[in-house]
């Protein structure tokens, strides 16, 4: 072996050596000190009451049921002190039955969905776009099919250009699913 090569071995452990001693050192100084220092409690003001609150008086509403209609018999309700009970017989409403009614249900009309546009941004690639809108860049060929008059290349795009992005909707439309 060289002699460089054993200085710098020696030098090497000797600074390792050195960087362990001061780094016990400044540990078995830092152990003396408290982890967390708490500051002095200041006392703390006396609570103040809290002021009672009067309830205004509350002026009770009477409400008394409308007629039931005839025919019908009315809500069970007990009779105030002041009315004396009713001396009639309790009617019973018997249903009649109706006729059938014919529901045709309305299709709802689909609100359009307005197309979505993506602009081209440097260093974007259509499988990066797809997995952005769909979580998969397997779509990337979606995109491409769907901007066919822009796109040449499936490679090569240009920043700037927006792209339409399709719904995943209109992609399962096309395959038939």
């Amino acid at each position: 072996m060289s002699t460089e090569l054993k200085v710098g071995i020696l030098v090497g452990v000797l600074l390792i050596a050195i960087g362990a001693i001061y780094y016990s050192s400044s540990n078995n100084q830092e152990s003396e000190k408290p982890l967390i220092t708490m500051p002095d409690p200041q006392p703390q003001p006396a609570a103040q009451p809290i002021p009672a609150v009067k309830p205004e008086p509350v002026t009770p509403v009477v409400v008394k049921p409308a007629p039931a209609p005839k025919g019908e018999v009315g809500p069970l309700v007990p009779p105030s002190k002041d009315e004396a009970p009713a001396q009639s017989e309790p009617t019973v409403a018997v249903p009649q039955p109706r006729e059938p009614e014919a529901v045709v249900p309305q299709p709802k009309p689909e609100p359009a969905k307005k197309a979505r546009y993506y602009e081209v941004q440097v260093g974007d690639t259509l499988y990066d776009i797809a997995e952005i809108y769909y979580g998969h860049g397997r779509f990337s060929k979606d995109i491409y099919e769907a901007n066919k008059s822009l796109i040449k290349n499936p490679d090569v795009l240009v920043v700037g250009w927006k792209l339409r992005i399709p719904y995943r909707e209109e992609i399962l439309e096309k395959q038939g699913l």
